[in-house]
Parts: structure tokens; C-alpha cells; sequence
């Protein structure tokens, strides 16, 4: 547990300032990198990385999609890139009709496109201002820590044992208080930079991004269970690899944009 806890204090603060710092571009960057590098443990976990070729073209075209979102913009050429992204994965699967299987290559696939097109909402945060891209990053972290530390000293009550023994019901709520508590804090300091701050939205950012958040955990932690693995990766001590880190922020970031256009928080 104490590596874990290092591990969560060092990445935490420097997320803090990698995001508060760092130029646009670089964030971008990061964006990429990140969506790359999911794809790249997505592949390991799942098997699919012995098929080298879709394989190395999915993790490309989880890189290049936020690229190519903050840097050109162009819809048009956006679309021409999935279309042409799709003819050669599906191309090179029917040549191998006899040997490759749908299947084993269809949850990269999917995923090659439902992590950066999610990822791509950090982006659109971004724009918004950095108070808003550090959000999804506050309520995930603060629901996984919730959740953890609820789990582990007062759950008795299983959620799904045939997916995550560890998930609890206990777990659940503490996640849930966890990310309203963190969340109202964090709003609090905000108003050091805006005016107001949207109560209401506190209460629907912690509550329903925590509970996102912990569904996008579970999703992964559903895909661990299938392939018999306990974690993506081994790249960050104590917590696995970078998509064992980004689950929950997969599901949240878009909920928090959408939910932005309906609650601002900040103003």
C-alpha cells in the first residue's frame, strides 16, 4: 500500500503541474502518447499484438486521432482518415480470412476508436480553460481513492464477484463521497479565478462522475477478467499501467464535457 500511495502523490502532483504549466501543444502531445499507449497495453492484454500489423495500426491511429484534433481540425480529411483506417484493417483481416479470426482483433479495433475519440474531450477541457481539463482528473482520482480506501477497511459486501472480487458496495459509496467531498474542495479554490461557483453542479459532477468513472472501471476491469490478467501494464508501481490509470477518466472526461453544456461550474 505504500508504494501505491507514493506512487498516487507523485503522479498526482505532477499531472497538477504538467496541466497548469505546460503549453497546449504539449498537452496535446501528451493526449496522444497516452491514447497510444493504452492501445499498446489494450493489445498486449488481449492477444492481439501477435497480429503486428493492425495491431502497430491501431496504436498509431489512437496517436495521430487527438494530433490531428487539436492541430488541423479539418472534419473532412478526419473522415477520410477513418474510412481509409477502416478499408485497411478490415482489408488485411479478410486476406487472412482462413487464419485470423474476427474476434481476436475486434476489441482493438473497437477500442482503437473508443479511447482517442474519448481522449479527445481532454482537448476540448482544454480550449474551455485548464481548470475544466483538471476536472476529470480530480473527480477519478478522488472516486478511485474513495473507493479504495471504503473497499478495503469497511467493504463486506461484494458488487460483482464475477467480474471484480474486490469491487464492494462500500467501495461504491466511498467513492461517490469521496469525489463530492474532493469535488466541492477543488470548487472552492476555483474561486480564486472565477466569480461563482455552481453548487448544484458540484453535487452532479461528484456524484454522477464518480459513478461514470467507476462503471468505466468496472469495463476494464471486466476485459482484465476475460483475458485472465490482473493489470494492462507495470509501467506506474502499484497501479499498473497507464490504462489501468485512465479507465475511469475514459468514461468521465466525456461526461464532464457534456455535462458542462448543461451545468457550467464555473463561471
Amino acid at each position: 500500500m505504500k508504494i501505491r500511495l507514493i506512487a498516487a502523490a507523485v503522479g498526482a502532483a505532477a499531472l497538477v503541474l504538467i496541466i497548469v504549466f505546460a503549453p497546449a501543444a504539449a498537452l496535446a502531445a501528451l493526449i496522444a502518447l497516452l491514447s497510444g499507449a493504452a492501445l499498446l497495453e489494450l493489445g498486449r492484454a488481449t492477444g492481439a499484438a501477435k497480429y503486428l500489423f493492425p495491431y502497430g495500426v491501431s496504436v498509431l491511429f489512437a496517436i495521430l486521432v487527438p494530433l490531428w484534433a487539436f492541430f488541423e481540425q479539418n472534419t473532412l480529411f478526419a473522415q477520410i482518415g477513418l474510412i481509409l483506417y477502416t478499408l485497411i484493417q478490415f482489408s488485411w483481416l479478410m486476406l487472412r480470412a482462413q487464419k485470423v479470426r474476427f474476434e481476436e482483433l475486434s476489441g482493438q479495433l473497437f477500442a482503437s476508436l473508443l479511447i482517442p475519440l474519448s481522449l479527445l474531450s481532454l482537448l476540448s477541457l482544454l480550449k474551455m480553460g485548464r481548470a475544466y481539463l483538471l476536472l476529470p482528473f480530480v473527480i477519478a482520482l478522488a472516486s478511485d481513492t474513495g473507493a479504495y480506501f471504503a473497499g478495503t477497511y469497511l467493504g463486506k459486501h461484494r458488487a460483482a464477484g464475477n467480474i471484480s472480487p474486490d469491487k464492494t458496495y462500500e467501495g461504491f459509496i466511498g467513492g461517490l463521497l469521496g469525489a463530492l467531498v474532493i469535488t466541492a474542495v477543488y470548487s472552492v479554490i476555483m474561486l480564486l479565478l472565477y466569480r461563482t461557483v455552481s453548487w448544484l453542479g458540484i453535487i452532479a459532477y461528484g456524484i454522477l462522475g464518480s459513478a461514470i468513472g467507476q462503471f468505466g472501471d468496472m469495463v476494464f476491469s471486466y476485459i482484465k477478467r476475460q483475458y485472465n490478467t490482473k493489470t494492462f501494464g507495470k509501467l506506474l508501481p502499484g497501479h499498473g499501467g497507464v490504462l489501468d490509470r485512465l479507465d475511469s477518466v475514459i468514461f468521465c472526461a466525456p461526461f464532464v464535457l457534456l455535462l458542462l453544456t448543461v451545468i457550467p461550474l464555473f463561471e
